[in-house]
């Protein structure tokens, strides 16, 4: 199992084989500077009902004093990732794809993914409003990618429990 640290919260545990740390593949790395990354791409499983997802999960500390440049930031690591992602899993990167565990790289069809951002702290009446605007900033990445409105989210620590990205 493996838990991920990150701003401020223990992210996991998961299986190893489900979790990617796509912002410490060295491999991802050595494919030039300059390439800004989430923390990890993790597989959530099914479990007590509920579908399993393909996350891809970027934390941060505290709420964002710049929203425009945090959302172009979010923005910007998304699409990086799953470019990376899918490219490798198309064979383009094999030294990425060496390191992408064989449960990401063995994916039920049709799995949803789902793009979360973690501000542990962040009250929750702030949820919403930072999550419509991060929605609105990759409206046509939401249509490129097949993504629904609601795979979309800006979570807290409760939020992040609740939908078993921590303990």
């Amino acid at each position: 199992m493996i838990v991920v640290q990150e701003s401020g919260i223990g992210f996991g545990p998961f299986e190893e084989k489900n979790c990617f740390l796509i912002e410490k593949s060295a491999a991802v790395h050595a494919l030039g500077e300059g390439i800004k990354l989430p923390e990890f791409v993790v597989y959530i499983e099914p479990a007590h009902g509920a579908v399993g997802y393909i996350a891809i999960v970027e934390a941060k500390s505290s709420i964002p004093r710049d929203n425009q440049e945090f959302l172009t930031d979010v923005k910007e690591k998304y699409i990086n990732a799953l470019t990376i992602y899918c490219a490798s899993l198309l064979g383009r990167h094999p030294e990425v794809l060496n390191e992408i565990p064989t449960g990401l790289q063995n994916i039920p069809g049709r799995s949803k993914i789902k793009l979360i951002v973690v501000i542990p702290a962040v009250p929750d009446e702030h949820l919403q409003p930072i999550t419509e605007s991060l929605r609105e900033k990759l409206k046509v990445e939401r249509k490129l990618w097949g993504l629904e409105y609601q795979d979309i989210w800006v979570f807290n620590r409760r939020l992040s429990v609740k939908h078993r990205l921590c303990q």
